[in-house]
């Protein structure tokens, strides 16, 4: 009976995480997207066309640059996780701005990013160079 509830209760904790890490990849469960969590989120500071191929060309294939919506799903945006604003399950925490595949509705020479530091959000110009997390 004890082993019985000790497993329904870790089941339970597995289920309801919303970001877990294995190797060099973290799951979310909320989108069921795979995300980019090695040392290279600290290194890659791109413009915006550089970013998109990185990820195009990063090893183990189908990864590219999220859209606006995918990289506010990783965004703590209840306030648990502040500097950087970024759901637990990832150890690669980077405060600073990353950038989306979404390109501004206004304006084609401008993308959107997210700035980790605080979970703001915006657009800038494409050439700007920013950090990088690939999903898949």
């Amino acid at each position: 009976m004890k082993k019985s509830i000790i497993l329904s209760l870790l089941c339970a904790a597995i289920i309801n995480a919303d970001c877990i890490k294995k190797e060099d990849i973290v799951s979310c469960y909320n989108g069921g997207l795979a995300w980019q969590d090695n040392e290279d989120i600290n290194k890659k500071s791109l413009s915006w066309d550089n970013a998109l191929k990185y990820c195009h060309n990063l090893a183990g294939g189908d990864w590219r640059l999220p859209n606006i919506n995918e990289l506010l799903s990783i965004t703590d945006i209840e306030g648990n996780n502040n500097n950087p604003s970024l759901k637990d399950g990832f150890t690669q925490r980077v405060n600073g701005k990353f950038w989306s595949s979404t390109t501004s509705a206004k304006d084609e020479n401008r993308a959107w990013f997210i700035d980790f530091t605080d979970g703001s959000d915006g657009t800038t110009n494409k050439t700007d160079k920013f950090l990088v997390r690939c999903v898949k």
